[in-house]
């Protein structure tokens, strides 16, 4: 087999990038949600708690409707949605840090952060699949076959 045929298509080196640059916004900004929100925002500390723990409730219990919902719009259209998202829900929490705006852009950043991971599974586990098998093929020998079974048939 080919050394070219371990080459990953460009888009799914597109879609890791962004899967990384996501992440590391995400967890970047969830470290500092709290003192944020109490600090700048101006909620109580008990109220940043409950804030912070349904945001990351909804992210980890949610992403079967996300992972449907891009499975059914295609790969490019959702992503492009959740980077849309994104870029509102992290614009929005710099820009206007209010009480109720604040809690729309979390909202915003949920759903986009739920759609990329999930339209990113979608899009990269059969191109990873798809190289496990090539490996698998690549690497290949036929099992040796038992004196008694070759006899018997």
């Amino acid at each position: 087999m080919a050394a070219s045929s371990w080459r990953f298509p460009p888009a799914f080196w597109t879609a890791n990038v962004i899967e990384l640059c996501e992440r590391a916004a995400y967890y970047g900004w969830f470290i500092m949600l709290a003192p944020f929100l109490t600090d700048v925002v101006g909620y109580s500390d008990i109220q940043s708690g409950y804030i912070g723990g349904l945001f990351a409730a909804f992210l980890y219990l949610l992403p079967f409707l996300s992972g449907a919902f891009a499975d059914r719009v295609g790969y490019r259209r959702a992503l492009l949605l959740a980077l849309l998202l994104l870029t509102l829900g992290y614009g929005g929490i710099g820009l206007v840090p209010k009480k109720h705006w604040v809690l729309l852009s979390m909202l915003f950043i949920m759903v986009g952060g739920l759609i990329v991971s999930q339209a990113l599974t979608l899009f990269t586990t059969p191109v990873i699949y798809l190289a496990f098998d090539r490996l698998a093929r690549r690497f290949h020998r036929p099992a040796p076959v038992d004196a008694a079974e070759q006899a018997s048939s």
